[in-house]
């Protein structure tokens, strides 16, 4: 089946639509409003939910990225856990090729059919989608993806992929460049030498106790400079911590 340009999620205008959105970024200086801008882009061309993701340079798969999802995020940020096994052939792939993928698909895989589709039921969230995952490779050897999701037909998917890919990738690539690298950082950038100090080490390996001998302060401020730093870089744990400044280039363990 050939999607005709009328007929399609992303209708008539979708170089207007797509030059707007570039603009609109420009003026962004919220990675938040930036966020909101790229969903509602991408609703209104076609795909219902949307998935980004960025790992900090030179340990890509290695440590929790930074993810923002418009579906349950604690289930998502799960499914991109350095041990999930069913993610990692995928990521091998966007960490080598620069251009966008459909997903799921076994060719990435080599599980047999039973086993992909087992390992697929630990995808709740995802399960019901069909996606084409956009990567970006950025400065230092970081990797970011944008995951575009739509309950459409393989068919659909695959005439739409032919036809917008290139699209999609100079979306993802505006987006990732004006938002995740210089406003990301200037919105985190308010760490101080102390607090930065503590993450690092934190980074490294290190318990608070370590932290404290070597910096020579006492275990209860190392504790409150790492919390200081989770509620500067709207982070959850440590880990998440860890990977927002890496992805800023805050910290480089």
């Amino acid at each position: 089946m050939t999607i005709k340009l009328r007929d399609s999620p992303f209708g008539g205008h979708g170089d207007v639509s797509l030059r707007n959105f570039l603009r609109r970024l420009e003026t962004i200086d919220d990675f938040d409003a930036a966020w909101r801008l790229l969903c509602l882009w991408l609703r209104r061309t076609g795909f219902e939910e949307c998935l980004y993701v960025r790992f900090p340079p030179a340990v890509v798969g290695l440590v929790q990225p930074l993810v923002r999802s418009t579906i349950d995020e604690e289930r998502i940020r799960a499914y991109f856990d350095p041990g999930n096994q069913l993610y990692r052939p995928v990521l091998r792939q966007l960490s080598t090729d620069g251009r966008p993928v459909i997903w799921p698909d076994r060719r990435f895989h080599t599980f047999t059919r039973e086993e992909f589709l087992q390992r697929l039921k630990m995808l709740d969230p995802l399960r019901s989608y069909r996606c084409i995952a956009v990567p970006v490779h950025g400065h230092g050897g970081s990797l970011s993806v944008i995951h575009c999701l739509t309950r459409r037909s393989k068919e659909e998917l695959r005439d739409i992929f032919e036809i917008y890919r290139h699209r999609l990738h100079l979306m993802a690539l505006h987006f990732d460049a004006t938002v995740a690298q210089r406003r990301l950082a200037n919105d985190i950038g308010l760490l101080t030498t102390r607090q930065r100090d503590c993450l690092l080490w934190v980074a490294r390996g290190k318990t608070s106790w370590e932290v404290s001998r070597i910096l020579g302060i006492s275990e209860r401020t190392v504790n409150f400079h790492i919390q200081n730093c989770l509620r500067k870089l709207k982070a959850t744990s440590r880990p998440e911590a860890i990977a927002k400044a890496m992805v800023a280039e805050l910290i480089q363990p």
